[in-house]
């Protein structure tokens, strides 16, 4: 398929010749250390026979984003040159596409080099993307990454691989369909001692991995998720091949794990990654087992509540899971089912929470606020159901964000409760508020039930006094005393599991970093 699109005049990957010597691949990751999405590409693309530039161009700080200012991206054209680069490859989600336009503009005005696009924002907004970047790869990057480096290499026809787009020298774009997705084990881990590494923080370049000194190891058990939550991109990608949920194999993840911390020796927990943990019973019997004689580092990882049974925490934590993240997204029943298509009843929610607590591990539960679809009494279902929930824990408190081609975003479009700048992709609102903080700005009744879903984690606060408060309309019409008092005592709540974090070992610099932002806390 072929369209046109009017774009700023780059060089076409298509007419791209690498001369005598192979083609040199840089991988930018956007304000994220992590980035395990470039990580397994480049590990696919070295596997080929290419070398890699992987460059980490800034860590991301919670609620807290300045674009990169001239000098940033001086000293990132200046690396680019000096390795000698040929292509240049971004992975971005929908929040950084203005950062990934600013640094493709920079690359294609500086260098005149090929810009491909990768990751979730190209697959769900492919034509926007395509207006900006040379070529991009739909869905899973390994396989197109490494073909379009053969061919390029062997001089051969690169139009045709499946997953990636091509805009010509004219404007036309050729148009491939999205690829099989890859055997999971038949792919390279990523690399964390590999050569040709460089990273940004706080506009000073170092040469290395900016993971390798880190405490606690990313890892990923499974790609995709069962369940079709209306807010989530799964839902884009369960739609398009329903076989998008696959899960590695229990050997494949010890044997990562041990090759990880032969180059990383200050590993002391691992983080699972998956958008859900856990979710075969045949694999985790055989993962508990294995993890827990192979490798017997701590980790933590995300439940669903569908799935919590005390014979399954039992099992997850005689392997030495020790924290346990649990979506609740809402307490109102009609906000969970007829909005978010979660098919969870409450009591269903109150079973997996007693488990939870029973179990003795440490819980976060994630909630999602800022929907227009709630009512005040919806916000007053959710207050009540949470003030049910038996301390201690913590809270993940989102702020919905409405990513493009999902199907609440698209309802919230059709009946006019959004318009199409707040889309992530035309607006960058998540880099301020995606765990919400009590000093953004928002409605005054939103400020008030967000103070007090606040206050319901901090165990010196009693929870008569926090239903009192409630019920206050004085309150909600003017909720600065409330907030005021809820940030404090945020303030005491992270402090004290600042400490828990510390001796458990899952606290990091990296963390610190990321965090301590007092005047823009995440709510805990």
């Amino acid at each position: 398929m072929t369209d046109t699109v009017q774009t700023q005049k780059s060089t076409s990957l298509l007419d791209f010749k690498p001369g005598e010597k192979k083609p040199l691949l840089a991988l930018i990751a956007l304000y994220s250390f992590e980035s395990l999405g470039i990580r397994y590409v480049a590990s696919a693309v070295r596997e080929a026979g290419f070398e890699v530039v992987e460059i980490f161009f800034e860590d991301f700080k919670r609620n807290e984003f300045q674009y990169p200012k001239p000098d940033d991206l001086d000293s990132l054209i200046h690396l680019l040159r000096d390795k000698g680069v040929d292509i240049v490859g971004i992975s971005l989600r929908s929040s950084y596409a203005k950062l990934a336009e600013i640094v493709t503009r920079e690359v294609h005005a500086r260098l005149g080099l090929p810009v491909v696009w990768g990751s979730t924002h190209p697959t769900i907004m492919p034509d926007q993307s395509i207006a900006i970047c040379d070529a991009l790869c739909r869905g899973e990057g390994e396989a197109p990454m490494a073909e379009l480096m053969r061919r390029l290499r062997d001089g051969k026809e690169i139009a045709a691989i499946p997953g990636l787009w091509f805009r010509k020298a004219d404007g036309t774009v050729i148009k491939n369909e999205i690829g099989p997705y890859v055997d999971l084990d038949a792919i390279p881990d990523p690399d964390f001692g590999a050569p040709n590494k460089h990273y940004s923080k706080d506009g000073i370049w170092r040469e290395g991995d900016p993971q390798k000194n880190e405490g606690a190891f990313i890892a990923i058990s499974s790609r995709g998720c069962p369940h079709c939550c209306t807010f989530c991109t799964n839902t884009f990608f369960l739609k398009a091949n329903p076989k998008y949920l696959r899960i590695r194999s229990v050997d494949r993840i010890i044997a990562e794990i041990k090759r990880a911390r032969e180059v990383m020796p200050g590993i002391r927990r691992i983080k699972f990654y998956d958008d859900l943990f856990a979710t075969n019973k045949k694999w985790t019997g055989e993962f508990v087992e294995k993890y827990r004689r192979e490798i017997g580092l701590p980790f933590d990882g995300l439940l669903n509540p569908q799935h919590v049974t005390e014979t399954l925490l039992e099992k997850l934590k005689h392997a030495g899971m020790t924290l346990v993240e649990m979506g609740i997204q809402n307490g109102s029943e009609r906000v969970s089912n007829e909005i978010y298509d979660r098919r969870l009843g409450n009591d269903k929610l109150r079973n997996a929470v007693r488990i939870l607590h029973e179990s003795g591990l440490r819980v976060h539960y994630d909630l999602i606020i800022d929907n227009p679809l709630e009512t005040t009494q919806d916000k007053r279902e959710c207050f009540e159901f949470m003030l049910e929930i038996p301390r201690p824990y913590s809270l993940f408190i989102l702020s919905l964000t409405h990513f493009p081609g999902t199907p609440l975003t698209e309802r919230l479009l059709t009946e006019g409760k959004i318009t199409l700048d707040q889309v992530e992709g035309y607006t960058d609102k998540s880099l301020f508020q995606w765990e919400v903080s009590l000093t953004h700005e928002r409605p005054a009744e939103d400020k008030f039930w967000l103070a007090l879903l606040s206050l319901l984690t901090k165990d010196f606060v009693p929870k008569k006094l926090i239903r009192w408060f409630s019920h206050r309309a004085f309150l909600m019409k003017y909720p600065a005393p409330l907030v005021a008092f809820a940030w404090l005592a945020n303030v005491f709540k992270l402090a004290g599991l600042a400490v828990t974090m510390y001796r458990e070992g899952s606290l990091t610099w990296q963390m610190i970093r990321r965090h301590a932002n007092i005047r823009r806390l995440a709510v805990k």
